[in-house]
């Protein structure tokens, strides 16, 4: 919903012509792939992580740019969104994981810092110590929503190898 609305909104206020209706599909395919990604890989390591959420944008953003090439007749470059994906993918991944980790030191400092007895109280029946946050899967979905933006901006994003009148 992010990848898409961000592209409706950019395409209905500093577009300049009809709504493209493949980029906006596109977006929206991208943002969830990026959420769906995140959510997989959030249980590995941080290299482990970065390697499987950059190498996987990559292939997403290739494959929906490929398919919306095919299906609304659009000449994106597909090298260019995988590229956009590879190195998006891993800056979300890494930013994810910094943000997610630092708030989960944070929550466990704090949890920690007040007395036994109130931990006590806060572990006792379904209350239980401060986890992870989970942020990886946002910033895997904001870097893949990046690298979708870019490579549909508007100039260079047509492929001259593609067949389609520039």
């Amino acid at each position: 919903m992010i990848g898409g609305g961000l592209n409706a909104y950019m395409q209905a206020f500093h577009g300049d012509g009809p709504f493209d209706w493949g980029d906006f599909a596109a977006a929206t395919a991208i943002g969830a792939a990026g959420g769906g990604l995140g959510t997989l890989t959030k249980g590995l390591s941080f290299g482990r992580a970065l390697a499987a959420n950059s190498i996987g944008s990559a292939a997403a953003a290739a494959g929906v740019t490929a398919a919306q090439n095919r299906i609304f007749g659009s000449c994106k470059d597909v090298t260019k969104a995988a590229t956009n994906g590879l190195v998006f993918g891993a800056l979300g991944s890494a930013a994810g994981s910094a943000f997610s980790n630092g708030i989960s030191a944070l929550s466990r400092a704090r949890y920690f810092g007040v007395p036994l007895s109130v931990r006590s109280l806060l572990t006792s029946n379904s209350l239980q110590v401060p986890r992870n946050t989970g942020l990886e899967p946002l910033g895997v979905t904001a870097g893949d929503i990046a690298a979708n933006a870019i490579s549909n901006l508007p100039g260079d994003s047509q492929d001259e190898n593609c067949g389609c009148d520039q």
